[in-house]
């Protein structure tokens, strides 16, 4: 039953071509991770793209840049979005260790 939940889960397809040694050097990579080919792209390309829209929707500052950053966004610049208010209730701003 898990393997027809798996296909069916995996309905969409993906195509691309490679050379002949590039797909010698997957093959060999695969099998050496004891996956086969399609598992084994799929992972590694599906890991980085991860990556890739996750480092696009989060910025990491240093804690001087982020004090200010928060001072600015809560206090210089503060302002109620009415409808992530009724969805998220009254949530406290994330507090920032102070200088």
């Amino acid at each position: 039953m898990e393997a027809a939940t798996k296909r069916a889960e995996r309905s969409e397809r993906l195509g691309f071509r490679v050379t002949p040694e590039q797909k010698e050097v997957l093959a060999e990579a695969a099998a050496l991770s004891g996956e086969d080919v399609t598992s084994f792209v799929l992972s590694r390309a599906l890991r980085d793209a991860q990556n890739i829209v996750l480092s696009s929707r989060v910025t990491i500052i240093a804690d001087e840049a982020a004090a200010d950053f928060h001072t600015w966004l809560y206090e210089d610049h503060p302002r109620v979005i009415p409808e992530m208010s009724k969805r998220l209730g009254h949530i406290e701003p994330f507090p920032v260790a102070s200088r």
